[in-house]
């Protein structure tokens, strides 16, 4: 815009210096040719000056606002949807209950937009199963839900094992993907009756717990 303004603003300027020409030479005793010479000019700075406006009106396009895609998060009891929280707001959940795993936010939530799950309810297992990583077999692990070994290449006894947080991590959400949300499963009253069966846990205090924390995590609040 600023731009357009500068450029009219110059075509004022020489049609106004084009008509002080036809009135200069216009004088009688002038010769006739600098007449028709200074009223030539302002007829084709009065034509340049149109061209220009027409040019504008008609054919410049205004550039398009691109259209910035975010992943809709989940809600309610659904696990679907990727991310309802930040990988700062994470960061601070780990650091907070001085978690093993401190500093791993950003993957939790990349994670969580990779396979499109909720990474609210991913914090909230790996705080259920072993506080964020502090006690049990995940501590030595690096599993975020004590998954059990089930024919994984690498197990440490009764569950899988992993070099790193960032492997677990993955592993979870591809179970959670694979083998639950693929097959309908995709609340937490859908997915813990399977995931933690009655015959090893209480599942409705299980879902509960879990329910209560994802709450939480959504309204900024760390537990």
């Amino acid at each position: 815009m600023m731009s357009l303004l500068r450029d009219w603003g110059l075509y004022a300027v020489v049609i106004l210096a084009a008509a002080l020409a036809v009135l200069v030479t216009n004088r009688p005793g002038n010769p006739r040719i600098l007449r028709i010479l200074a009223r030539n000019l302002f007829l084709l700075v009065l034509f340049l000056f149109a061209y220009q406006l027409f040019a504008v009106t008609f054919f410049v396009k205004v550039p398009a606002v691109a259209k910035v895609t975010t992943p809709v998060s989940a809600a309610g009891d659904s696990v679907v949807g990727g991310p309802s929280l930040s990988a700062v707001f994470i960061n601070q959940v780990l650091a907070d209950a001085h978690s093993p795993a401190a500093g791993k936010g950003q993957s939790l939530y990349d994670l969580s937009i990779q396979y499109h799950i909720d990474d609210a309810y991913a914090l909230a297992t790996f705080q259920h199963e072993s506080t964020y990583g502090k006690y049990g077999a995940a501590f030595i692990d690096h599993s975020l839900g004590n998954i059990n070994c089930a024919g994984y290449p690498t197990c440490d006894g009764r569950f899988r094992w992993y070099a790193t947080w960032e492997e677990g991590f993955e592993d979870f959400f591809r179970l959670i993907a694979r083998e639950y949300i693929a097959q309908g499963r995709t609340t937490l009253s859908s997915i813990i009756p399977v995931y933690a069966p009655s015959s090893e846990n209480d599942t409705g205090e299980y879902i509960q717990t879990l329910r209560s924390a994802i709450h939480a995590f959504r309204r900024g609040q760390i537990v």
